[in-house]
């Protein structure tokens, strides 16, 4: 997208050898869902320290300081390093659950049923989760970093964020918790 193309371009790739190709999906694959009354945010992805993993705890905790009733967290995602600390806060942790690696029909659930998609990550070059969390009519935070600039429209299809401090990600994620309309 137009970040990931500014940022090869800052970092003195030939505009002549840059090609922008969009990525699709096959939207009858991740079909609008209904969430139930139970307020839910849902990560999907590799448990990577680049994709912002390790920030997911303390998001969710300071979540659940803000928001009236719990949030509950779904965690999915191929194996990586930061398997371990997420497994060991989703067992000591009431409202959050680690379902390691999902089948397609799965994930799809996982996405209908959140209120919420977040996309924690440092560095991002599609964020495709978010599309299809959109896709499936669950809206998405995402931190301020290229490529998620491009999946995420800002107050449209989510809120990006500052993936940095957990604080105010919490504090962005309770906004579209909070918000019926924002959501659907």
């Amino acid at each position: 997208g137009p970040s990931t193309t500014q940022e090869l371009l800052s970092r003195g790739h030939n505009p002549d050898s840059v090609y922008e190709i969009h990525n699709g999906l096959d939207i009858e694959d991740f079909p609008l869902g209904e969430s139930d009354n139970t307020p839910k945010i849902v990560f999907l992805g590799g448990l990577e320290r680049y994709k912002g993993v390790d920030r997911i705890p303390e998001i969710h905790r300071h979540l659940n300081n803000i928001h009236e009733e719990p949030v509950h967290l779904d965690i999915a995602g191929r194996d990586g390093p930061m398997r371990e600390k997420i497994e060991n806060y989703c067992e000591k942790t009431e409202y959050a659950q680690f379902h390691g690696y999902v089948s397609m029909e799965k994930k799809v659930e996982l996405l209908q049923n959140a209120w919420v998609y977040i996309a924690t990550s440092r560095v991002e070059g599609c964020g495709i989760a978010v599309l299809e969390a959109n896709a499936c009519g669950t809206p998405a935070v995402g931190s301020d970093v290229s490529g998620l600039r491009d999946s995420i429209i800002n107050e449209e299809t989510g809120l990006l964020s500052d993936g940095d401090k957990p604080e105010l990600f919490a504090e962005d994620v309770n906004k579209l918790l909070e918000n019926e309309v924002c959501r659907t």
